[in-house]
């Protein structure tokens, strides 16, 4: 597998929580490239592949139900199409576990290749349209300085 996969800033998408977890996501995919690579597909070290690999898809799984949460609460318009893409990697990555799992000496370096180009392509695209969704609902509101009451602002989603 070529080169690692190094955060890049301009991943940053604005939303602290969603930028955290593409941040931990990624440094765990790439101690996967890492394992892998070094051991041309051999699963000599099936034990630490499969625990980083558990470990990551329950981190995955809860981001992934975080961004949901996010469509949900501020009204994503596309949030079906996301989701299907959600549920595309989820099912890549439980094929992924179930070749590190298997009893075989190799496995199909492919499918983290699919991992690594899913997560950098829906990170740059639909996660980046999302994290703008957010951003701009975020933006219709300001706390005033003594209460929790919210004050809708003009434009974006509020009209007079």
């Amino acid at each position: 597998m070529k080169g690692r996969l190094n955060w890049n800033k301009n991943w940053n998408l604005g939303v602290v929580e969603m930028d955290e977890a593409h941040q931990s996501i990624a440094a765990k995919l790439d101690r996967l490239f890492c394992l892998c690579r070094d051991h041309h597909g051999r699963l000599t070290h099936r034990t630490s592949l499969t625990r980083i690999s558990e470990h990551l898809f329950f981190e995955l799984w809860e981001h992934l139900h975080k961004e949901e949460e996010l469509m949900v609460e501020t009204g994503y318009p596309n949030e079906k199409e996301h989701l299907m893409e959600h549920y595309r990697l989820l099912e890549v990555f439980r094929h992924f576990l179930r070749e590190v799992r298997c009893e075989r000496e190799h496995f199909d370096l492919g499918v983290l290749r699919s991992l690594r180009s899913w997560f950098i392509n829906h990170l740059d695209d639909d996660d980046r349209e999302l994290s703008q969704h957010i951003l701009k609902y975020r933006r219709q509101f300001v706390k005033r300085p003594q209460g929790e009451k919210i004050i809708p602002l003009p434009g974006d989603f509020y009209t007079h």
